[in-house]
Parts: C-alpha cells; sequence; structure tokens
C-alpha cells in the first residue's frame, strides 16, 4: 500500500460447490512512515583537518528514510540542529551540509536522521553515525624573515661566513602543528619545530667555488603545517673577504728599472724621481680605490 492508514481486510475464496466463502473482516494499520536505514557520513573522513573560520562540507548518505529529519550536533558549543527535513530519501543523493569553526580542537561531528513520529513498529525511528575531524589554526600572512647578525655593510664577508637569521611572527598565536623548512640556497635544508614566536637559525656562508670571490643566496623558509602555508624570503651577498693587502713602493730609477728605498726602513726615496706604488692581496673581493 502506498499510503498509510486504518485499513479494513478480508479474503473471499470460490469454489463450484461451496460458492464465495468470506474470511473475517481485520482492521490493519499500515505505518506511513519509512524507517531510516544504512546512514553513513561520506565525508569528511575521520581525523580529516581543516582550518578555522573555513566552510567544511558534510555529506551523507543513507538507503531509505521518509519523512526524514536530519539533525547533526557540530561540537562547537551548540545546541543539536535541524538541518533539513527529507520528504523521500533518494538513496543515490548525497545531502550536503556546511559548518565552520572559531575554535581549535578535536570536533566528533554527530549526524542523527529520525522519522518524524515515535518509533515504528518493531524499528527504531532513528539512526546515528559520527566522524573525528581537527579544526588547527592556520599559518597566516604575518611571518618576517631578517638577518639578526653577520653582516658588514650589508655584505656577509668570508671568512668567517657565519650569519644568523631571525623568524618572527607579529601574532601571539601560533598556528598548531607547524615546522619551518630552511633553505638556504645552497642545496641544504633544515626543518625547524614552530614552538615560539621568534626562532633564530645559524649558518655558515661560502663564496660560490673555486675561483669566484662573491655570491648572492636567496634564502627561504616555509612555514607550514597540515592544512596551509606561508613562504618568507632574504636575500643575502657574500664576499671573500680581503686578507693581507700590502703595498709595495719603488722608484724608478735611471736606468729605468724598478728599485726598492733605502734608509733604516726602506721607506726612503729620492727626490724628484717617479715612485711606483704597487698593491697586493692575498684573497679576497677587492675593487679599486
Amino acid at each position: 500500500m502506498a499510503v498509510g492508514g486504518n485499513y479494513t481486510v478480508s479474503l473471499k475464496v470460490f469454489n463450484d460447490v461451496q460458492g464465495w466463502i468470506a474470511s473475517p473482516f481485520y482492521d490493519i494499520y499500515i505505518d506511513p512512515y519509512i524507517p531510516i536505514s544504512n546512514l553513513k557520513i561520506v565525508s569528511p573522513t575521520a581525523d580529516s583537518q581543516f582550518a578555522t573560520g573555513a566552510e567544511i562540507e558534510v555529506s551523507i548518505m543513507m538507503d531509505s528514510g521518509s519523512p526524514a529529519l536530519v539533525y547533526i550536533f557540530w561540537d562547537d558549543g551548540s545546541a543539536t540542529i535541524l538541518e533539513r527535513t527529507i520528504d523521500m530519501v533518494n538513496p543515490s543523493q548525497i545531502y550536503k551540509f556546511n559548518h565552520s569553526y572559531a575554535s581549535i580542537g578535536m570536533k566528533n561531528v554527530s549526524v542523527e536522521v529520525r522519522n518524524t513520529q515515535g518509533t515504528l513498529i518493531g524499528v527504531a525511528n532513528f539512526q546515528t553515525t559520527s566522524v573525528e575531524i581537527e579544526i588547527l589554526d592556520p599559518v597566516e600572512n604575518n611571518w618576517n624573515l631578517t638577518v639578526s647578525s653577520g653582516l658588514t655593510s650589508g655584505v656577509v664577508l668570508v671568512p668567517p661566513g657565519n650569519v644568523m637569521f631571525e623568524l618572527t611572527c607579529s601574532s601571539s598565536t601560533l598556528p598548531a602543528k607547524a615546522t619551518a623548512t630552511w633553505n638556504f640556497g645552497d642545496g641544504n635544508q633544515l626543518n625547524q619545530v614552530v614552538n615560539s614566536t621568534a626562532l633564530e637559525m645559524t649558518k655558515s656562508f661560502q663564496t660560490a667555488g673555486s675561483g669566484s670571490r662573491n655570491a648572492t643566496y636567496h634564502v627561504m623558509v616555509n612555514v607550514s603545517n597540515p592544512i596551509s602555508s606561508k613562504e618568507v624570503s632574504v636575500d643575502i651577498e657574500v664576499w671573500e673577504a680581503i686578507q693581507n693587502a700590502t703595498l709595495a713602493i719603488k722608484y724608478v730609477a735611471t736606468d729605468g728599472s724598478l728599485q726598492p728605498g733605502y734608509g733604516a726602513n726602506g721607506y726612503s726615496f729620492p727626490l724628484r724621481e717617479l715612485t711606483s706604488f704597487i698593491p697586493s692581496v692575498e684573497r679576497g673581493e677587492s675593487h679599486d680605490a
């Protein structure tokens, strides 16, 4: 029967001898409510992670139910909410509901689908299912990377080549489960747990290679957690430091040869003779003075 309600039924049987024989009349009741069956959460899956403030889509399916009232307990401090009434469940349809969270932590999202009336005849009038998800604070665009020590007039001199970087966050609230991945621009990486609003990292740099006296490195830090990431960077210029700078002073003799000075310290030179100054450095990046 397609419509629920009260009905009276009887049976009539016929044969050639007795004719029509009728059974007693029976008063029956057809329950108009189709019970909820096979309720399940399609998404999100257990232990999925989301950012605070992000719209989270919860999708459910069920095989039957009419009428079906969908209640969801979002585990955010509010009461269970009647999200939707479904006149007749379509077993091939996915029913979707959206929600966002302002606070972090594990949230046990519970879905209960009920029929409008009380307990059906021999069948419970509801089914429940749940999924646990995690809400995290995202990594915001409030990180800054600077060089706190190791610069001489804006340049890193090698030796020693040691530089201290400072990674800072302008917010007092740190993103949960965050890691800072340092890429120093020379093929080397390091991971650092984000447990403070001011992190320090020391790195020793060299010039690019044999015969090179300077190099530029693009230092990047990626601050990330399972749901988000932000990147900050700074460029540093590395110079080979000048070592053992000397100046040879000689004069040009009448025969055109270069002659050293004379006197007690060798720094005396004849008047009116051309004096030659010959600079020399053992190593390092230099510019004409």
